[in-house]
């Protein structure tokens, strides 16, 4: 009856979330009111955190509101709201599929032998039997011994780096982020788009939710508050004809059937095990705070293997090494963010400064989708290897709308701080430079204003040059960086008049004369 209700619950969530992060990042939000789609960036978690460590407020509050959810329900995040959770899943639906249409009826399960590719755990125990019982769903998956080392380890690797301002493992791993990336490319290379979710799903088909629980910062850290959440998956040893059903469907591979165990820091919570027993000994139900196992559960384990110790002590002794370095390297090496790069990238309005951009953007594409000039264009290096894909105004596609707050309005992850649109026009991201050797009014002697004639704040005004020819002359503090005057330059290749970008971004004069 349980299956019934949650496994529909997390399709119709799993879809929503998904078909509407597509929306946003493949543009079509523009056509539709923003504040439908708010609610789903504010529930995911990476972003929501980073927003937090700028400014704790209602808007940055989603993950607070996943860490609770988690305490009380498990890992539902992973598979009701993450984007990237249901590609893999579609991935897993794959596989399981495929094993459907190859299903024997007389499979037996893995108490007959080494069917999984592992050795039974129970044939060094003396005295214990090994039933058979044979079955006619179909197993894709086996329980994997967790490796806590690695995923912990890897955690704190990703929390000390983004200590000294460094996220680029967050870019790489955080799952809204990549999601944003692959849908974003669906404005550029459709093929492209496709390969990148072919390649996730493929992950999914072979190894489950293994990128989950192994590489995902939000996966691991959740996994950490599900391990002692009050509603989770438990096994009622009674009724269990330990048939290795609902072990075999587990694509966390986290159900041990033959000790009647959850690891429930890899379970995600997808009820897929809940349909898959005959005997109904799988539930979702209330456990408590404290963690309890399962008060009937058999006197046996599945046993580690004899030298599980020793290779635990050098996989801990391994990632403590990395965790050290980790330490050593800031120390040892400048970071990137200590010198500006040259040329420095224009940042979008209410990125504040290089440093606090850097090291809250998650590259996510969200803005670079959302732009409608599209003057916003992912970058490779020009931030440093930190800051790989983080966004640009590239004045040579277009130039950014005086009267446009979007990308100020989108962004998940507080880089771009929300501004009005009158805070926004008094914000200088850059400031225009001349050169006036390259001005056609100086090399050809003809007349051009085209820079003057698209200022919007009026910082370009002519002067008199020759005859009745003029060239422009800049004020700075009027200037706030937009552009224009550079895209309509007519001057190729380099241009006359160019936009330099302001490691702090500030407030320009008030404008009272416009």
């Amino acid at each position: 009856m349980q299956s019934v209700i949650l496994k529909p619950l997390r399709y119709f969530f799993a879809m929503l979330f998904l078909l509407s992060t597509i929306l946003l990042f493949t543009g079509l939000v523009s056509a539709l009111p923003l504040s439908v789609f708010r609610w789903v960036t504010w529930l995911q978690f990476v972003p929501s955190f980073l927003k937090a460590s700028t400014a704790l407020a209602i808007g940055s509050a989603g993950f607070i509101v996943v860490l609770l959810i988690t305490l009380f329900f498990g890992r539902i995040y992973c598979s009701f709201v993450c984007p990237l959770g249901t590609i893999l899943d579609a991935g897993y639906r794959m596989r399981d599929l495929k094993s459907v249409m190859k299903t024997d009826t007389g499979k037996p399960n893995r108490n007959a032998g080494s069917e999984f590719g592992a050795k039974d755990p129970l044939a060094d125990i003396p005295g214990k039997s090994k039933p058979t019982f044979h079955i006619s769903y179909p197993l894709s998956y086996s329980y994997l011994h967790p490796l806590n080392a690695i995923s912990f380890y890897l955690l704190l690797l990703i929390i000390f780096t983004f200590f000294f301002h460094n996220i680029l493992l967050i870019n790489l791993f955080d799952p809204f982020s990549i999601g944003g990336k692959i849908f974003a490319l669906f404005r550029g290379s459709a093929l492209m788009a496709l390969a990148c979710i072919m390649i996730f799903g493929l992950a999914g088909f072979f190894s489950g939710r293994r990128y989950c629980n192994m590489v995902c910062p939000a996966g691991m850290l959740l996994g950490f508050l599900s391990g002692i959440s009050v509603f989770r998956i438990s096994i009622n040893s009674n009724r269990c004809k330990e048939c290795g059903t609902c072990e075999g469907i587990c694509k966390s591979s986290c159900i041990d059937h033959l000790s009647h165990r959850v690891d429930f820091d890899r379970c995600t919570a997808c009820m897929n095990c809940l349909d898959s027993c005959s005997e109904h000994a799988v539930k979702y139900r209330y456990l408590g705070f404290k963690g309890k196992l399962h008060k009937a559960r058999r006197e046996y384990k599945a046993a580690p293997p004899a030298d599980a110790s020793r290779r635990s002590f050098l996989c801990k002794s391994a990632g403590g090494a990395a965790a050290l370095t980790t330490l050593i390297i800031p120390y040892r090496f400048h970071s990137p963010l200590e010198t500006f790069p040259d040329p420095m990238p224009v940042m979008p309005p209410g990125s504040i400064s290089l440093k606090h951009f850097t090291s809250h953007c998650t590259a996510c594409q969200l803005c670079v989708s959302s732009c409608p000039t599209h003057v916003l264009q992912p970058t490779f290096f020009e931030y440093g290897i930190s800051g790989v894909f983080q966004p640009k105004l590239d004045f040579t596609r277009a130039f950014c709308r005086y009267d446009c707050i979007r990308c100020l309005e989108v962004c998940p992850s507080g880089a771009i701080q929300p501004l009005e649109l009158k805070e926004k026009q008094k914000t200088q991201i850059g400031r225009a430079v001349f050169e006036k050797n390259q001005c056609l009014v100086v090399s050809e002697h003809k007349t051009c204003a085209k820079c003057s004639d698209h200022c919007p704040t009026k910082a370009i005004e002519m002067r008199a040059y020759l005859g009745d020819l003029k060239i422009p002359k800049i004020e700075e503090m009027l200037c706030n960086g937009c552009g224009a005057c550079e895209f309509v330059c007519p001057v190729k290749p380099d241009k006359a008049i160019y936009v330099e970008a302001n490691s702090y971004q500030r407030k320009l004069n008030p404008i009272s004369d416009i």
